[in-house]
This record gives structure tokens, C-alpha cells and sequence, in this order.
């Protein structure tokens, strides 16, 4: 597998930016990890795991933040590169930056860490190993009952692209990659050949339910608008009206997964809330 992810598949993509302005904090390749600052409140001192970190231009941005941040990615080739431009980097407010080689598929990462960004990752495995990872991903996150009194929102952010609707035949043919589509060389308008998987909206609560997750917040786009009105119906669980509004034209995800039980928790009203039976 990491022979795919070289530095060459990489400068072939969005993220292959980094390659040519690797200190652009505004790059279009790292709207995921603004958006996961933003979504994740992160602040000094917060340990972030950053899963399928790729050339680690993102990691660096969390590190700049002052976050404690480890980049992992199954290529050699990126974390050498992500070593070589980031590694000897000042970084501001005391944030700290390191990277591995590791399999994600396999790799069961240590516990400890407030955060965990799966930024366009899952969509290059089939269904049940991105589960699996997401449920390994989850048991490393350090969440409580209560959120973090420090100020930050704990959780693993997930960014993934919505293919599996009637808007990605449409980018396909405007990005030229329809009849690629037809041949069966790509599966999506994104035209990356190592997306093994196309997500629907609806596909992805019932991917967190099977990682023992649960979408505690979530950001829905048609590229840089936001879906609200869509949002609220897919935490609120209404897949009738999801299908009818929206779930067509959804092209980004952005969410928040807790681990169930401590979803569970977070929702329940306090002790003095609790609703009182009537008195015998």
C-alpha cells in the first residue's frame, strides 16, 4: 500500500500543493484542518493524532495552533518529506510536531489524545476496514462525561467527500472524467484512482454506529455553502426528509464522532434535571 503514496501520487492531487507552497496556511489542499481547528476549538497544549497525515502540511497547521501533534501515514516517501520541510520548523505557542510511518490499517495507536483528524482517508478502504479503523481511532481519544474544561471540543474530526449522489455525475462531467467513470478507471469526480469507496450522506451515522461512534456535530456543503436545514435532519436521525432535501447535492462532510457511550452521557440531563415521577 505505500508504494501508492508516493511523493509523485501526492503531487498529482490537491494536497500535492504543499510540494510548491509547503508554508500556506491558506492553501485550498488544508480547508479540512482549518475547518477542524475551528469545529475542534483547538487551543495549546491539546494532543491531536492526525490519521493519514499524507505530506503532513496539515499536522504543521494544528503544530502552528500550539497543539502536541502527531502525523501519521502508511508512505514513506510523505513522512520523510513532511520531516524534512516540517520537522525543523519554529512553531508558535509552545506546539509541538512529530511523525510516523505506520499501516492504519493495522496500527493500533496509544491512548492519550484529545483529538484525532481522519481527513480524507476513509474513502480510499473498503467499508468494513474503515470501520475497524475508526473503532481503533476512537478507543485512543481521551473523552469524559463532561467536556473538557479547557475550552476545546474533544472528539475525532472526520472530513469526508459525499460521491455517492446525483451532484458527483454532474462534476464528472465537468471535470471531464465521465467517460474514465464509464471505463471504470475511477469511481468518482474526484479522479483519485485509490478511492476504493463512494460514501452516501446516509452511509455515514451508520458508519459511526458500527465503529461505536456516534456524529455529536456535523457541517454539510455544496462545495463552500452550508446546508444547515440538512444538518439538523441528519442528527436528528430523519433519512425520509435527508433524501429529499439535500442528500442529493452534498458534496463535504465535516463531523464530529464521540465514542457512543460518552455521546450518550454529554446528552443526558444533569442529576437536578432529570424528569420526576409524580408522587404516590
Amino acid at each position: 500500500m505505500d508504494k501508492l503514496y508516493s511523493t509523485d501520487y501526492f503531487r498529482r492531487r490537491r494536497m500535492g500543493q504543499a510540494l510548491t507552497t509547503p508554508f500556506d496556511l491558506q492553501s485550498p489542499a488544508l480547508k479540512s484542518y482549518r475547518r477542524a481547528a475551528r469545529m475542534l476549538m483547538i487551543q495549546p497544549g491539546m494532543r491531536i493524532l492526525d490519521a493519514g497525515c499524507g505530506l503532513g502540511a496539515g499536522s504543521w497547521l494544528l503544530a502552528m495552533l500550539g497543539a502536541q501533534v502527531t502525523g501519521v501515514d502508511v508512505s514513506p516517501d510523505a513522512i520523510a518529506w513532511a520531516r524534512e520541510t516540517y520537522g525543523q520548523q519554529p512553531l508558535r505557542k509552545g506546539g509541538t510536531l512529530q511523525y510516523q510511518t505506520a499501516d492504519l490499517t493495522t496500527w493500533a495507536p496509544p491512548d492519550g489524545y484529545d483529538a484525532i483528524i481522519v481527513a480524507d482517508v476513509l474513502e480510499h478502504f473498503p467499508r468494513a476496514t474503515g470501520v475497524a479503523m475508526l473503532r481503533r481511532l476512537l478507543s485512543a481519544l481521551v473523552a469524559a462525561e463532561q467536556p473538557s474544561p479547557r475550552g476545546w471540543a474533544d472528539g475525532l474530526f472526520l472530513h469526508l467527500p459525499i460521491t455517492a449522489n446525483l451532484i458527483d455525475w454532474a462534476l464528472l462531467l465537468k471535470n471531464r472524467l465521465l467517460m474514465r467513470r464509464l471505463r471504470g478507471e475511477i469511481i468518482d469526480h474526484h479522479g483519485d484512482t485509490t478511492h476504493v469507496l463512494r460514501y452516501g450522506l446516509l452511509d455515514v451515522p451508520q458508519v459511526a454506529h458500527e465503529a461505536g461512534g456516534q456524529i455529536s456535530r456535523v457541517e454539510l456543503r455544496i462545495y463552500k455553502p452550508r446546508l444547515r436545514t440538512v444538518e439538523r435532519l441528519l442528527l436528528n436521525g430523519n433519512r425520509r426528509l435527508l433524501t429529499r432535501m439535500g442528500g442529493s447535492v452534498i458534496t463535504d462532510l465535516d463531523a464530529i464522532l464521540l465514542p457512543e457511550l460518552v455521546a450518550a452521557l454529554r446528552a443526558a440531563p444533569p442529576d437536578d434535571e432529570s424528569p420526576r415521577t409524580p408522587e404516590s
